[in-house]
């Protein structure tokens, strides 16, 4: 199937003819990638290490993101929440897990972004049972 031009140059594929091809210094994609782009992985772990001001007790202070909603996980499994019980629960033994592993290394990035995609879960799984129950349809 592959065209033989005169000078010895076989057209087929992956082989465009010469005509064709992109000359040299002339880019197809003359704008490249956008520099500076984010990986959803990296914004992620900016809001959680972003500070907040919380006042806790009459008494203001500083926590992460990451902070604020453990304790706020903390305080729904305080109340009876049976989810955040669980979850707590479950993450607690993830955090024995790892810190059995490695003493002395801090959570991945990873371990950040699970924790909280679980926290995100458990609050659209309570916003959801709180309308139901604020219908009275359940």
């Amino acid at each position: 199937m592959a065209e033989d031009h005169d000078d010895g140059y076989q057209v087929g594929y992956g082989k465009p003819p010469k005509h064709s091809q992109f000359k040299p210094g002339k880019s197809p994609n003359p704008g490249g990638r956008p520099k500076g782009t984010k990986s959803v992985h990296k914004i992620v772990q900016a809001v959680c290490e972003e500070m907040v001001t919380v006042t806790e007790n009459g008494k203001k202070k500083q926590m992460t993101k990451l902070e604020v909603a453990t304790a706020s996980l903390f305080s729904k499994a305080s109340k009876g929440d049976v989810n955040a019980i669980r979850l707590l629960l479950s993450l607690k033994d993830e955090a024995d897990k790892f810190s059995s592993a490695s003493a002395d290394v801090a959570p991945s990035a990873e371990d950040c972004e699970a924790l909280l995609s679980e926290i995100n879960w458990l609050a659209f799984v309570q916003k959801g049972h709180a309308e139901v129950a604020d219908d009275g349809s359940e």
